[in-house]
Order: C-alpha cells, then sequence, then structure tokens
C-alpha cells in the first residue's frame, strides 16, 4: 500500500524511493529473523518479501517509463547498450511493453 502512495504522489520520480522503502522492509524483515529467529524451524516469509520487493520496484519503474517521451525511451536504450543496436532495440521494445501510462486504481494495483 505504501508504495501505491508513494508512485501515485511522485510517479516517474517514485524509483528510488521505492528502492529505498521496500529494501528497508526487506532488511528490517531479514535483521528481525535473524534476531528473534535465528537458526530455527519456524516458517520464514523472506522469500515472499523478496517476491513483493521486485514486483513493487518493477511497477514503479513501469509507470515511470510510462511517463516517458519516445524519444527519452531510445535514449535510455542507446545509453545501455550503445555499440549494439541489437540489443538496443530489444530494449527499447521490452520498456515499451511493459509501460504503463495510466495509473492503475488500488484495486488494480493489489491484483497485480
Amino acid at each position: 500500500m505504501l508504495v501505491y502512495v508513494i508512485v501515485v504522489f511522485l510517479r516517474e520520480k517514485s524509483v528510488w524511493p521505492v528502492i529505498f522503502v521496500t529494501m528497508g522492509v526487506l532488511k528490517v524483515q531479514n535483521y528481525y529473523h535473524i534476531i528473534y529467529h535465528y537458526m530455527s524451524y519456524e516458517i520464514d516469509i523472506s522469500t515472499i518479501l523478496m517476491l513483493g520487493t521486485m514486483k513493487a520496484i518493477s511497477f514503479a519503474f513501469s509507470v515511470a517509463d510510462g511517463q516517458k517521451t519516445e524519444e527519452e525511451l531510445q535514449k535510455y536504450a542507446a545509453n545501455i547498450s550503445r555499440k549494439n543496436l541489437r540489443r538496443q532495440n530489444a530494449i527499447y521494445k521490452e520498456v515499451k511493453e511493459r509501460q504503463i501510462h495510466q495509473m492503475p486504481s488500488f484495486f488494480e494495483y493489489l491484483s497485480y
């Protein structure tokens, strides 16, 4: 829920705050597990949290890419792979497919 609020208010500048928040939550959970449940046989939610972290960061990048123009996306792909034109086209196509132009509702976000 916090990730959705960050992305709604910051849009294209939401990537780094989302990364810091999600990684911070993951770090706090790992420290908690190490301190209170080290070497125990209790269920650990780290894997589920890691998947949620990846999905939240992916969502933030998709929304940020959706705010960019065609020229900015082409420049972005060119900066990542300067010498390999085939790779530039693949990166551009991948980013273009995953763009989110219009912010989804909260319930659509939860279904993601």
